[in-house]
């Protein structure tokens, strides 16, 4: 008998135990809810397909540059619906507590989803983050040169490209098209496009609508060098490098030279990264005489020093002595360090801690070791930083890099 009520009493309170471990006896699970303001691109008309301009959610819609409220927009997460008011505000209410994805949909703008956003009991959960500010990208991929004609000298010639062009269109495909981040600006000149007027104009355009927070990245497929002597030269001592745009005829005040570049580039924000898949392209370059008189050479360590200012990022695609190489191997037909660059990207696997933005270091350290391996140790991408190495070039699509979360 005091063996039967000695385990009646033992599974009473295992039961209890158990019970106790489900919430039963604990407090209740109150819901909670998620918050935030969707806004969209002051400047941008709301477009049909592909070409619809996207949205970011803030906590707050007070001082986000360039960007307004959106009234009408379609919040859900775990079946709870709601629509923005007049200020771009929405509530999601009630939520179980656990983990829910975000979806937000409006007709005239892209959709977007925002994974493992966590509901506590009782409480409110915010979703978005301040405006990292606006990210402009510039793309510029030269490989057919200006055509020899009656005003050039018969010895001209300055070798076309065959894949730089299309480097342009890759790296714009990679880093824009499917870019998460908000506020994406870009602009690209390939070929015939990017002369030496184009070029600077789109530098400035760009570092005139700049403020603090914003972000630039440029890119440069096509010749480059370095030489001695130039006309009028600046203050500071030679090499002075150069890349060579579309409409180069031989004459050094032609090129882009590297102090020029400092200057077009210059401003108060510090947040750039360039990137040079130049020099002389597995051999394929050749120096005018008018070049080769004054001494020109392959090369881009002053262009790196020079550009290399406090929070800037360049990037060459090899070293000073070395070829850049492009073949139909890689993708079809592209440059070897641009083709790992964008492989890293478009696979997500530059994303070394798994955050889901990819900086420029880790593009870069995906794709050099690449590059080596895959040139027999000919090409030695180079990365040149003063300050924050880490700088964001790219943001992955929530929906992909959501790692072991729970979204419902």
């Amino acid at each position: 008998m005091r063996r039967s009520i000695r385990h009646f009493v033992v599974g009473l309170l295992c039961l209890a135990f158990v019970v106790g471990l489900t919430g039963c006896f604990g407090p209740p699970q109150e819901p909670g809810w998620i918050q935030g303001c969707v806004m969209c691109d002051a400047a941008a008309k709301g477009a049909t397909g592909e070409t619809r301009p996207r949205l970011i959610v803030v906590k707050s819609p007070k001082g986000v540059e360039g960007y307004i409220p959106l009234e009408g927009a379609r919040v859900t997460a775990g079946g709870v619906v709601d629509i923005t008011k007049q200020d771009g505000s929405f509530k999601l209410f009630p939520l179980s507590p656990g983990y829910y994805t975000v979806s937000i949909s409006h007709e005239r703008y892209m959709p977007l989803t925002i994974p493992n956003v966590y509901v506590y009991s009782g409480k409110g959960t915010d979703v978005g983050s301040p405006n990292l500010g606006v990210f402009y990208y510039l793309f510029v991929g030269i490989s057919d040169y200006f055509p020899p004609g009656p005003s050039q000298p018969p010895d001209y010639p300055i070798g076309d490209l065959n894949f730089a062009d299309d480097d342009a269109e890759l790296l714009h495909e990679s880093l824009y098209l499917t870019n998460h981040y908000a506020g994406v600006v870009v602009q690209k000149l390939t070929n015939a496009d990017a002369t030496k007027a184009r070029i600077e104009a789109a530098i400035k355009s760009i570092v005139g609508s700049m403020s603090d927070q914003d972000y630039f990245l440029m890119t440069f497929s096509g010749h480059g060098g370095n030489l001695y002597f130039v006309d009028n030269p600046p203050p500071g001592d030679p090499p002075y490098d150069f890349i060579v745009p579309h409409d180069f005829t031989g004459r050094t005040e032609e090129l882009i030279l590297d102090y020029e570049l400092k200057e077009w580039v210059r401003s108060r924000n510090k947040n750039k990264v360039f990137i040079f898949d130049s020099c002389y392209s597995g051999g394929m370059y050749r120096f005018p005489p008018s070049l080769a008189a004054k001494g020109a050479r392959p090369g881009f360590s002053s262009l790196a020093r020079n550009l290399n200012q406090e929070g800037y990022i360049v990037i060459t695609a090899s070293s000073d002595t070395e070829p850049s190489f492009e073949d139909r191997r890689w993708g079809d037909g592209h440059g070897v360090f641009t083709w790992y660059f964008c492989e890293g990207i478009r696979s997500r696997e530059a994303d070394d801690d798994g955050d889901g933005i990819i900086t420029a270091r880790e593009a870069y350290e995906y794709a050099a070791p690449k590059v080596i391996l895959d040139t027999g140790g000919q090409q030695h991408p180079q990365f040149y930083y003063r300050g924050r190495a880490d700088v964001p070039i790219y943001r992955i699509p929530p929906v992909t890099w959501a790692k072991g979360g729970k979204g419902r």
